[in-house]
């Protein structure tokens, strides 16, 4: 799937909830691992930063100086027809996290910096199915102590 959003706050992205089909071990860590493919439509201006995060319910375990999972500046490669992006990029990032409760849940949220810049996750923002392709992949592994 596909979530585009231009909001400066994290937005909830619907796309994945992975959570564990037994309780996970009490003391336990999580190992979280997130791919995914990002992208961003012409905006008349050069790269612009955009943060994607996991929360665990309600709690972000963003890592960095900007609360994110992992924050990138993505650039812009398309014209200005306002929809073309030829450009994306794939973006990494894990931590190891220590759940509050026996029963985590993760799920992704993401935002733009600029609410004039439209950020997408799971495949570039572009009108033309050739250029639509990408995906998201969030993993979990139980740490045990």
């Amino acid at each position: 799937g596909e979530f585009t959003t231009a909001s400066t706050s994290f937005t909830a992205t619907g796309l994945i909830t992975a959570a564990f089909d037994n309780a996970i071990a009490s003391g336990s860590k999580v190992l979280v691992q997130l791919e995914a493919i990002v992208g961003e439509n012409y905006h008349g201006s050069w790269a612009g930063h955009m943060g994607v995060t996991v929360l665990d319910g309600s709690t972000n375990i963003g890592n960095d100086g900007n609360s994110s999972f992992r924050s990138i500046h993505a650039s812009t490669a398309g014209n200005s027809s306002g929809t073309t992006q030829y450009l994306i990029m794939m973006l990494y990032g894990s931590v190891l996290h220590t759940p509050a409760t026996t029963t985590p849940s993760y799920t992704i949220s993401m935002k733009s910096h600029s609410s004039s810049m439209t950020r997408s996750i799971g495949s570039p923002v572009n009108s033309s199915a050739s250029y639509d392709s990408g995906g998201t992949r969030l993993t979990i592994y139980e740490v045990t102590v």
